[in-house]
């Protein structure tokens, strides 16, 4: 049986080419221009480009010369490979529509937060030093100012603090508590995870007068450092981004990446399990201190009553309500939160 296909033959070592056709009978090739054979050749002294959907077919000859088909369709075996075959199947291209998005969900929402743990477990201490110790520059440059608070207040939540940690063998090296004021972050409390803690003017302005509650923050704070909340917060956002890059091809923002890493520590989006496994902790560390975690409740309804308050004053000003409670709005869910406090054994 022989076989014709149209296409053009590209001579050697020449720029020159001609409209041909190549005649395939049994393993002899032979490429035909008006009835004249151009080149003759056996199927072992030629090579055939390897299969690819939609590409033509393509054959190197000994010699250099190279024929191109003129259509992506004709190949020398009329079967199609594997390949071709899939392309050209509905079902497969319905399943791969259904499959491929499942599969990056699950990937990115299983996979990578698993992947990510793991690592954070895996890195040295000196990594959370440096990473906390640049965050805590920036932040500082950029959205803090000195305290104001009363001498008084300082030192009396310095003294709980130094005996929280005393009391819960807490490394007093590690954990420091810094006071600032800020604008930007109004009512505030975060933990960077070298094991700073930062807690605002406006914040316990608000609770000066109920220093477990300040305490059931402070611990709240501590337990992000303790599970490594943060580390493991910047480890997804990493993982996530460079895996989506690799999906979509988008390898220069890796960049933007390590960019992002201050971002993502100071705004302090856990998620819900986080923050119920930092709860549970204050809770747990509440008991242990002799406190009730009722505390916790009454500096969460303290806090929810004066972001009603500053609603209802501000409704028509936008920078004032961003100067308040911004604690609340990096910690959802504070009702069911309260009342687990409430109820907590």
């Amino acid at each position: 049986m022989t076989q014709t296909i149209a296409g053009v033959y590209y001579y050697p070592a020449t720029s020159q080419s001609e409209e041909v056709s190549l005649t395939v009978s049994g393993d002899v090739f032979n490429v035909v221009l008006c009835d004249k054979v151009l080149v003759t050749s056996i199927q072992t002294r030629l090579s055939i480009a390897a299969r690819v959907p939609g590409v033509p077919l393509e054959i190197v000859f000994k010699d250099g010369g190279k024929f191109i088909a003129a259509s992506s369709k004709d190949r020398i075996n009329p079967l199609k490979s594997k390949a071709e075959k899939l392309e050209s199947s509905w079902l497969t291209a319905i399943v791969c529509t259904v499959l491929v998005p499942c599969f990056i969900w699950l990937f990115v929402t299983v996979v990578i937060p698993k992947m990510a743990e793991m690592s954070v477990r895996l890195l040295p201490d000196s990594v959370a030093i440096s990473m906390g110790d640049q965050s805590f520059y920036v932040i500082e440059k950029a959205f803090l100012e000195e305290t104001e608070l009363d001498k008084t207040l300082q030192e009396s939540v310095v003294k709980q603090w130094n005996m929280a940690l005393e009391q819960l063998a807490l490394d007093k090296k590690k954990y420091t508590i810094h006071f600032f004021k800020s604008d930007y972050f109004g009512a505030n409390a975060f933990a960077l995870p070298n094991g700073k803690v930062v807690i605002t003017d406006e914040l316990l302005q608000l609770l000066e007068d109920k220093p477990d509650a300040i305490l059931a923050i402070l611990l709240h704070e501590i337990a992000h450092v303790e599970y490594q909340h943060s580390m493991r917060l910047v480890a997804h956002s990493m993982a996530n981004t460079i895996a989506l890059a690799v999906v979509f091809g988008d390898m220069d923002g890796f960049a933007d990446v390590f960019l992002g890493i201050g971002a993502a520590l100071w705004e302090n989006a856990f998620s819900r399990e986080m923050e119920s496994q930092a709860d549970e902790y204050a809770f747990k560390h509440l008991i242990a201190l002799g406190k009730s975690p009722a505390a916790f409740a009454q500096a969460m309804e303290i806090l929810m009553e004066q972001r009603a308050r500053t609603s209802e004053r501000s409704k028509n000003s936008k920078s004032t309500e961003n100067t308040v409670l911004q604690y609340l709005s990096t910690h959802p869910d504070t009702q069911q939160r309260i009342d687990k406090a409430k109820s907590y054994q």
